[in-house]
């Protein structure tokens, strides 16, 4: 009876301890999988507030060669000066409103880094690519990977920040593989319109601001990729600005990271936890944030000694529960006891 009674009494108290007890584990798992997801959160606005930051970049440069391609002149040997003499420009190329080639000229003197220069932009102003949509182009907007890298190294706080990183590239390019991009973004369909033209030449991306001047030309600039990157890397934060277990790296269209900062180094086989695209036109590069979360581990030190206080109020009342229970067993046992020793003793 005290066996079975015992028993009944364990049943009852282990029950709602192991009911509580799930119930704290699960509210513990959903306590770390909110205090990560408000982490990841922070995180995501850190790098939307970095990628904004080269959004405004991209801005001033639209606003400067507007500012640059007014007045633009029509003679060769003018539109030489002014690229000589303004050094946003790196090659520019100019075709008359009917989409014809007129600089550099097709029947004139060029030098050798102008002829380069028609010959790797052939297919913009031979298709008549520039000024036009993407979508009435009928082209394939799905840029071409390449592997080599974009640009010589660029220093940035005495430290070279560009670069192939931790050995993470190909874990890098599993999880963010290149997404298709529009190759123009083209304002309203007016006299002046002007946007930017994206396509893959030399193993990574290249830029060139178009503009329809007022005359009917459309005047296109080649931006320098050098240059380009050097100012992106100059809005972003300077290497070793993170501390603790983190880092975030800017990758290129073909996987590659070309600047990072942080001072932390994580594992080769660690992926991105977190990715962020930049504005267009640099849509094809990424922020990647890689970083240990910093979760809590085990149950909050409240929920633990709750349960502690629950299991031994449980645990009293059993106790007390079982004493009372057997009480009557007790009692009963004495009367025989004291019955048996009177028997005895007569």
């Amino acid at each position: 009876m005290k066996l079975r009674l015992a028993l009944v009494l364990a049943v009852l108290v282990l029950a709602p301890l192991a009911s509580l007890a799930w119930l704290g584990a699960r509210f513990a798992a959903d306590a770390r999988a909110e205090v990560v997801a408000r982490f990841d959160e922070v995180v995501r606005a850190r790098l939307a507030e970095q990628a904004a930051a080269v959004g405004r970049l991209m801005g001033e440069k639209v606003k400067a060669l507007v500012a640059a391609t007014d007045g633009f002149p029509e003679e060769p040997g003018d539109i030489r000066d002014r690229v000589r003499r303004d050094g946003r420009f790196r090659f520019v190329l100019v075709l008359d409103s009917e989409g014809r080639r007129v600089f550099p000229p097709a029947d004139g003197p060029v030098s050798e880094a102008e002829e380069a220069f028609v010959e790797r932009t052939r297919g913009l102003w031979q298709g008549r690519a520039l000024g036009r949509p993407a979508a009435h182009r009928g082209e394939d907007t799905h840029p071409q990977r390449q592997q080599q890298g974009i640009a010589p190294p660029l220093a940035k706080g005495n430290q070279m920040t560009l670069g192939n990183g931790p050995g993470d590239v190909d874990v890098i390019q599993a999880a963010a593989p290149p997404t298709p991009v529009p190759l123009t973004t083209v304002a309203t369909a007016t006299a002046d319109a002007h946007g930017w033209h994206v396509w893959y030449w030399g193993g990574g991306l290249n830029l060139m601001f178009w503009r329809r001047i007022p005359d009917g030309r459309l005047v296109a600039v080649e931006v320098d990729r050098v240059q380009l990157l050097a100012d992106v890397v100059a809005r972003l934060p300077d290497t070793g600005s993170e501390g603790g277990e983190e880092t975030t790296a800017l990758i290129d269209s073909a996987g590659e990271v070309i600047y990072q900062w942080g001072a932390w180094t994580p594992a080769p086989s660690q992926a991105p936890r977190i990715l962020h695209a930049l504005p267009a036109p640099l849509a094809a590069w990424r922020l990647a944030w890689t970083g240990t979360v910093p979760v809590p581990a085990g149950m909050a030190p409240g929920l633990l000694i709750g349960l502690v206080a629950i299991g031994l109020a449980l645990a009293g009342l059993a106790v007390w529960f079982y004493r009372e229970s057997t009480r009557a067993l007790r009692e009963a046992a004495r009367r025989v006891t004291f019955v048996n020793q009177v028997s005895h003793e007569l």
